[in-house]
This record gives C-alpha cells, sequence and structure tokens, in this order.
C-alpha cells in the first residue's frame, strides 16, 4: 500500500507541475495581450506611402492629400489642401516680385495676393483626378487628388483674357474722342491693367501665358500710364473760386502746388473742352486751448470738366498748429495740403 501511495504521489507532481506551468503560461498571456480600444496607437492603420508623403507639385501637375468620412468628403478636403498650398505658392511669388519692384510688381500693392486668394476656387471639383484612394478600418477614407496646372489656370486666364480684351477694345474705340475723354479711358484703363495684374501673374505662375499675352500686359500695363502722362500736358487745369475766404488758402495751395509740378493753369472762365477744372470743398474746425491754435480741415477735391460730374474725388485730413494766431494755424494747414497735393493727388490726375 505504501509503494502504491509513493507511485502515486511520484505521478501526480509531474502533472501538477505541467498544470501550473500551463497556467502561469496563460496568465503571461493574458497580462501582454492588448485589448484593442479606439485610438490606440497599437492598433492605428498603418497608411500608405502615397498619403504620408505624398508627390510635390511639379511644374505639370498639382497634388493634394486628404481623409473624410466618406470619398466625397475626402477629395473635398484634398481639394482643399491642395489649394491652400498653391495659394502659399503664389503669394510668396508676388511677395518676392513686390520685394524687387521691379517691371510691373511695382504696379502692385500689399492687398494683391489677398485678392487673389478669392479667385483660385474657380475649378469644379470634378477636374480632379483620384489618383489613389483607401478605405481605413473605421470606415473613413483617404485619397490622393491631382490636376494639370494647364487645366486649374485654365478658367483664371479667361478672367484675365476677357478683361485685357475689355480694356483693349475700349481704347481702340476712343481714337476719335477728345483729348480729355482719352486721357480719361487712359487713366481708367491704366488702373484697369493695375487691377489685373495680381491675376494674371497668380495664373502665370500656375501655367505660364503665351509669349503674346505676356507682352499686351506686361508692356500695355506701362503704356497706360505713359500715353495718360502724354495726354494730360495736352490738358488745361482751372481752380474753381473757393466760396470762403479760409477755402481760398486752400485752393492757393492746390494752384501752387500745380505750378510746382509745371501744370498750365487757366482762368475758370476760359475754361474749354479739355479742361479740367479743380473744385476745392471741405469743412475746417479752429480749436483754442491755452494760447494754441489748432485747425484741423477735411478737404475734398473734385476734379471735373466744366459743369460735368466729377471724374475724380479725394479726401484730405490736415491740420496746422500755432502757438501765434488762428490765421497761422490755417496757414500752416493749408502748407499741409500743398504737400499732400504734390504726393497724391497729381499722382491720380
Amino acid at each position: 500500500m505504501t509503494g502504491y501511495r509513493v507511485y502515486l504521489f511520484l505521478f501526480t507532481i509531474p502533472l501538477l507541475f505541467a498544470g501550473c506551468s500551463h497556467h502561469a503560461a496563460e496568465t503571461a498571456r493574458s497580462l501582454t495581450k492588448v485589448t484593442p480600444q479606439r485610438g490606440d496607437a497599437t492598433t492605428q492603420t498603418v497608411l500608405p506611402d502615397w498619403y504620408q508623403n505624398p508627390p510635390a507639385a511639379t511644374s505639370q501637375m498639382l497634388y493634394g492629400v486628404g481623409k473624410g468620412a466618406n470619398l466625397p468628403e475626402a477629395k473635398a478636403e484634398a481639394v482643399r489642401k491642395l489649394l491652400e498650398t498653391l495659394s502659399v505658392e503664389i503669394s510668396e511669388t508676388l511677395q518676392s516680385g513686390m520685394r524687387r519692384k521691379r517691371g510691373i510688381y511695382r504696379y502692385l500693392d500689399p492687398g494683391s495676393a489677398k485678392a487673389v486668394d478669392l479667385s483660385l476656387g474657380g475649378v469644379p471639383l470634378s477636374s480632379y483626378g483620384l489618383l489613389e484612394s483607401e478605405k481605413l478600418p473605421d470606415g473613413s477614407s483617404i485619397v490622393l487628388v491631382g490636376i494639370e496646372r494647364k487645366r486649374f489656370a485654365e478658367p483664371l486666364k479667361r478672367v484675365v483674357l476677357r478683361r485685357l480684351v475689355e480694356i483693349e477694345e475700349r481704347w481702340h474705340a476712343s481714337g476719335e474722342e477728345s483729348t480729355l475723354q482719352r486721357y480719361r479711358i487712359a487713366v481708367e484703363s491704366f488702373e484697369k491693367m493695375k487691377r489685373l495684374l495680381p491675376h494674371y501673374l497668380a495664373a502665370h505662375a500656375i501655367s505660364p501665358f503665351s509669349r503674346p499675352i505676356v507682352s499686351r500686359i506686361e508692356e500695355g500695363t506701362p503704356y497706360f500710364e505713359r500715353i495718360g502722362e502724354r495726354l494730360k500736358k495736352r490738358l488745361g487745369f482751372c481752380i474753381e473760386p473757393a466760396v470762403t475766404p479760409a477755402l481760398r488758402l486752400f485752393s492757393d495751395a492746390v494752384e501752387t502746388a500745380l505750378k510746382e509740378k509745371r501744370i498750365a493753369l487757366l482762368e475758370s472762365e476760359r475754361a474749354g473742352r479739355n479742361t479740367l477744372c479743380i473744385s476745392v470743398k471741405g469743412r475746417i474746425l479752429h480749436e483754442k486751448s491755452a494760447g494754441s491754435h489748432t485747425i484741423r480741415a477735411a478737404i475734398e477735391l473734385i476734379l471735373h470738366k466744366r459743369s460735368g460730374d466729377p471724374i475724380l474725388v479725394q479726401h484730405y485730413s490736415v491740420e496746422g498748429v500755432s502757438d501765434k494766431s488762428g490765421p497761422d494755424a490755417l496757414q500752416k494747414a493749408a502748407e499741409g495740403l500743398r504737400r499732400e497735393v504734390r504726393q497724391r493727388f497729381l499722382h491720380k490726375v
């Protein structure tokens, strides 16, 4: 009996150890097993290389990647990112040119790049090719879209060309007009060309225009500037009589500025068909404090044909301060207007 017990004991011990080993292994596996949870880094799907490292834009193509709840949303997101990237590219190009201030870039202002941004969304979503797509385990989609630069630039180029043709046709049709009318058209054409430049440069940066179009725009802009100056020299100017003694000082200041620029002046009663008249209007405020006189004037200069509608209206705010008298402060304010007219008004006239 004793031997039987010993035998049973010896037989049971290996089984116990085997059971313990199996239990320990199961316990270890349960401790190291990761329970899948949403957002856990260990369960995130490895995204394809085309999404993580999308192709860079080339001289021929533009690319964008996006993610969305479904395929259309993913494509829309990819297009949005493509537009953002392109907008930065164009903005950097314009700003670089404006810093150099060479060629037609000298006609641009700081708001030019922002004006272009509004024009970049004119290409329909269907124009973007779906190059790659994949549905993720969570049901969302990722895509890679692409579009030819030439195709993307087409809508913007059409706008540029339509406006260019309108400017050119109006100018060519003005050959039989009076000097004054041709001058007005030249000035308006120059301003329209300047407003057109940001859109032209943006489209040109995306996909270059042909050489003839480049010449028409880049040579046409300074042409209208020059022809406007030439026609202006053939015009006469007159200053309408001021309605008050105080405003007469400001009228005199405008007259002085014109003479300094060697612009011919006529008496208002001699104004003819090629004469531009300048009316000086405004409000003048006189303040006195502790013996000091301050004149603040809001002056309006109106350029018009004799008894005609305004061609140009500009507003000026000038100030004169004097410890001597109000008239002295008024004279200083008028001097301030003279300087402003030289810098601003004559540049537009």
